[in-house]
């Protein structure tokens, strides 16, 4: 940063990371027993087997993809009615 800034410069905050190595392998083990599994279901199951764990879904998320090498997918739904004959033949 410039030093005749007139904005204050903020110190860099470390904070430790508060999944582990126990949490990583729990992650990866639910997402091979569920290929399909998405965040909330991964959050939740990590809260239900660590008890005094307080994490939120964007930490979970952000752990998956950086630390447990995991990419996500974006489910996408379409109608029923999408496949129809009718609807082909319009």
């Amino acid at each position: 940063m410039c030093p005749d800034s007139i904005f204050e410069s903020r110190e860099k905050v470390s904070c430790e990371c508060i999944l582990i190595e126990e949490h990583k392998m729990t992650v990866i083990n639910f997402i091979d027993a569920n290929p399909s599994a998405t965040v909330v279901e991964v959050t939740e199951h990590l809260l239900k087997r660590f008890n005094d764990l307080k994490v939120s879904r964007s930490t979970i998320y952000n752990f998956m993809r950086g630390e447990c090498n995991l990419s996500l997918k974006k489910a996408d739904f379409h109608s029923i009615e999408r496949n129809s004959q009718s609807k082909i033949e319009e």
